[in-house]
C-alpha cells in the first residue's frame, strides 16, 4: 500500500476514535481547594443559622463584591438549593452557595461570584434553579452533577 493511503487510514481511525463519545467516567474531585481558591486565607468565620440574611453593602470590605452581594439577597432561595464548586462544603462547613454570601467568603472568591451571577442572570429569566445549577456544573465540574447536594 502507498504510505500516503496508510497515512489517511490512520488519520481517519484516529479521528473517529476521538469522536466515539467515552465510557470512561471522570476522576472524582479531589479535596484540594480550586485554583480560584489559591492564595485564599481560611476564615475561621462560624457557618451562620440558615435563615441568615444576606450581608449587606455596609458589612462588606471588598468593593467589588458589593454588587454580587445585592443580587444575592433578592436570589436567597436560589442560592440555598446550589452547590457551591469553591468546595467550602467540604472544607468549611457550608450548607449552600448561600452560605457564601452570609458570610465574607464570597467577597474573595471568584467561583462564589461567578456562580451567584449566572444564578441571577438565569432568575431574571424566569429558568428554574436545575438550569442554574447546570450552568455551574458544565462551568465547573465538566457537565456531571455535584458531589453533594445541599439538603
Amino acid at each position: 500500500m502507498k504510505p500516503s493511503i496508510v497515512l489517511l487510514i490512520l488519520l481517519a481511525a484516529a479521528c473517529r476514535q476521538h469522536e466515539a463519545p467515552s465510557t470512561v467516567s471522570a476522576p472524582p474531585p479531589t479535596s484540594a481547594p480550586m485554583p480560584e481558591m489559591a492564595g485564599m486565607p481560611m476564615s475561621n468565620e462560624p457557618v451562620p443559622d440558615r435563615n441568615a440574611p444576606v450581608l449587606a453593602a455596609a458589612q462588606l470590605t471588598n468593593p467589588a463584591a458589593v454588587e454580587v452581594y445585592a443580587k444575592a439577597a433578592q436570589i436567597t432561595d436560589r442560592l440555598a438549593k446550589m452547590y457551591c464548586y469553591c468546595q467550602c462544603h467540604e472544607e468549611r462547613g457550608h450548607v449552600s452557595l448561600l452560605t457564601c454570601f452570609q458570610t465574607h467568603h464570597a467577597e474573595e472568591c471568584g467561583i462564589c461570584l461567578r456562580e451567584a451571577s449566572q444564578a441571577y442572570a438565569d432568575w431574571k429569566k424566569g429558568l428554574p434553579v436545575h438550569a442554574s445549577q447546570h450552568a455551574a456544573d458544565v462551568a465547573f465540574h465538566r457537565g456531571s452533577p455535584p458531589p453533594s447536594l445541599p439538603e
